[in-house]
């Protein structure tokens, strides 16, 4: 039964890809993370433009955990430093509210980061801005006025005018971690977008790669590829924001309404593992090529014209013991000639024919 649990739970979620051998997919109710809101602001005159996002997941502590896993995690950073740290109440929920700064020269950023937790779910808010901008009151104040669900289902939120929303929904429907420590591997899937550098900005800032933070995340290699007949892109990262080097893969492909996000993820200084860059390569939105689903619908049977009466003729009625039966002639049964029939066509000689080749 342990082998074909697997089996079963592998065709009951349609994976989009195979993952590596050996490796353990993670509980969902510790990546059921969704992405439903994210905006970018207008473009400022120097620097990138702002962004806001805001994520829901399961998750099983409380708002002073995920806050200190969050200090820790800036804490670890070299160039992460937070200016402020307060608690508050968000329509009686505990929370709280965090400002940091991302020091990186002319991509340097403002974070401002708002974090709950209510029924076993999380909610981060985040809304960065280049650091040489100030806050917007608008969103400040709505994040202030934000009411936490107690469940994955984020509230409508109304920002300033000119802001915009570049994406419907981007979820994380699995984690697998590898074989070695600082391996993972993570799927995401959301609605078709424009294009796949919009597919790949939304991935950048679902991983916490936003637009401020450019100069964090060096892409290494682009490469626009094919993957099993839909339009696909792959990309290699190295991220230069913590103390442990960690690189980053990607491979992005969409079609029929859905993209999907692969990205796989080593950390510290082991090398690359050559299946998860395989397991990569088999994304693929359906796991059967365009040309083969797009087959053409079979054209119908004509209607038989009548045929006259035929000739009385004893083949049709009785047929010697030692010879087939016309009817199992493979020529007579896929002909497309309704005139075809046993009674006017002298299959019998046929038969023979073959029977004396044989």
């Amino acid at each position: 039964m342990s082998g074909v649990l697997p089996l079963i739970l592998a065709a009951v979620s349609a994976l989009p890809f195979t993952p590596p051998a050996g490796w353990v997919e993670l509980p969902q109710s510790m990546v059921g993370a969704r992405v439903t809101s994210v905006w970018q602001g207008p473009k400022p005159a120097h620097g990138s433009p702002p962004s806001f996002t805001a994520v829901a997941f399961p998750f099983p502590g409380t708002v002073q955990m995920l806050a200190e896993g969050e200090n820790k995690s800036s804490a670890t950073s070299g160039v992460v430093k937070t200016l402020s740290a307060a608690k508050l109440q968000l329509c009686g929920t505990p929370a709280y509210m965090m400002t940091r700064k991302v020091n990186a020269g002319h991509a340097s950023a403002i974070l401002q980061q708002e974090i709950a937790v209510k029924s076993g779910y999380a909610y981060i808010l985040l809304y960065t801005r280049p650091a040489a901008t100030g806050a917007n009151t608008q969103i400040s104040a709505m994040m202030r006025a934000f009411c936490p669900s107690g469940s994955e289902t984020i509230p409508a939120m109304k920002l300033p005018a000119g802001w915009t929303k570049s994406s419907t929904e981007l979820e994380v429907v699995g984690a697998w971690m590898g074989t070695r420590p600082g391996q993972i591997i993570t799927l995401m899937r959301g609605s078709q977008m424009s294009s796949l550098d919009k597919l790949l900005s939304t991935a950048r800032l679902r991983s916490g790669n936003g637009g401020s933070g450019k100069s964090l995340f060096k892409i290494t290699s682009q490469r626009t590829v094919s993957m099993c007949g839909y339009p696909g892109m792959t990309v290699d990262m190295s991220v230069n924001a913590t103390q442990v080097p960690t690189d980053m893969h990607f491979a992005l492909t969409q079609g029929n309404g859905a993209s999907y996000v692969l990205m796989y993820m080593q950390m510290g200084t082991a090398p690359t593992d050559p299946a998860a860059m395989a397991s990569l390569r088999t994304l693929c939105v359906t796991r059967t090529s365009p040309a083969a689903t797009a087959s053409p619908m079979p054209t119908p049977s004509p209607t038989p014209t009548p045929t006259p009466t035929p000739t009385p003729s004893t083949t049709s009625s009785a047929v010697p013991g030692a010879s087939p039966a016309p009817s199992a002639s493979p020529a007579s049964s896929a002909s497309p000639s309704p005139s075809s029939s046993p009674t006017t066509v002298p299959s019998s000689n046929r038969h023979k024919l073959h029977g004396n080749r044989r």
